[in-house]
């Protein structure tokens, strides 16, 4: 086993190019931005776009339990090496755009799927926006199974063209999520972005979770983005022309904090801004829905 990929496991990394990509572990890191790979004679290599050091870094997995020992013979990248390992990312970043899309191609509507079952299941009643559709075998990677699953757009202000897509993988007969640990995954370029509810208008509704966004689509009838979680709600692009956003925010301490943080961005830009938080500490808009279904 090489030393790079014993980090990359650590790490949860991924494969890229000639190395492995990670959250570094030296920084809080949303956005996975160290570049793990194994150099000549040995040398393990690392590069942090974020400015950590080989030896912060080695020392960050010393704290996560892995013998620092283990890291010994490390340094970071060259100049050379972080220009290789942008090039790397911008390709990285175009096969997964790309895979997306190709995903979003094979899907088809929802209407009486497994989909349209689940989100009947979770207190959704209206019709089911296009940006949201069925592809009945999409691979999970981390089981290496298939299973129905439903796929929303996601797509970055000023454009409609998908980036991404969110996938939300299914029980057989839709009845709830598939029986593993990551039901739900995102696949392309998601930040900045939002699966789109709805017409842009000068009023609109900003959420983490595709469920609760439905959710408030059906009661208030404004146009809903789910951000699909507090990162994505504090990167969000909004277009100029929205002056009134209200944030439907989840009632957990990192959801209420996306939404300040998220708002006080936007009054900036002179909009007017509005949290929104369900009445119970834990829940969000869909709980309240679901409570209805019950």
């Amino acid at each position: 086993m090489s030393r790079a990929f014993e980090v990359s496991k650590a790490l949860r990394g991924r494969r890229s190019g000639e190395g492995w990509i990670c959250h570094c572990p030296a920084h809080d890191d949303s956005r996975p931005s160290l570049s793990v790979r194994d150099g000549e004679d040995g040398i393990l290599l690392f590069f942090c776009h974020a400015g950590c050091s080989a030896a912060n870094v080695a020392s960050a997995l010393g704290g996560l339990g892995y013998s620092q020992s283990r890291f010994n013979g490390v340094r970071s990248e060259t100049r050379r090496d972080e220009s290789d390992w942008k090039k790397e990312q911008i390709r990285s970043e175009q096969r997964r755009i790309l895979a997306s899309k190709k995903l979003w191609l094979k899907t088809l509507p929802p209407k009486n799927s497994p989909v349209e079952v689940y989100l009947r299941k979770r207190g959704f009643d209206g019709n089911i926006p296009p940006t949201i559709r069925y592809c009945p075998n999409a691979d999970h990677t981390t089981s290496r199974q298939q299973f129905p699953a439903m796929i929303a757009a996601i797509a970055i202000w000023p454009n409609r063209e998908v980036t991404a897509v969110h996938r939300t993988y299914l029980a057989k007969d839709g009845s709830s999520k598939a029986p593993v640990a990551d039901p739900k995954k995102m696949l392309g370029l998601v930040k900045g972005g939002a699966v789109r509810f709805g017409p842009v208008k000068r009023k609109i509704v900003v959420c983490e979770g595709i469920e609760t966004g439905l959710s408030v689509l059906t009661a208030t009838g404004d146009p809903v983005w789910a951000a699909l979680s507090t990162g994505g709600i504090t990167s969000l692009v909004l277009p100029d022309f929205v002056k009134s956003v209200t944030i439907a925010a989840d009632n957990d301490e990192p959801g209420i904090k996306a939404a300040q943080l998220a708002a006080e961005k936007w009054k900036l830009e002179g909009r007017a801004v509005h949290i929104a938080v369900p009445p119970i500490y834990g829940a969000d808009f869909n709980d309240l829905a679901m409570e209805g279904v019950k």
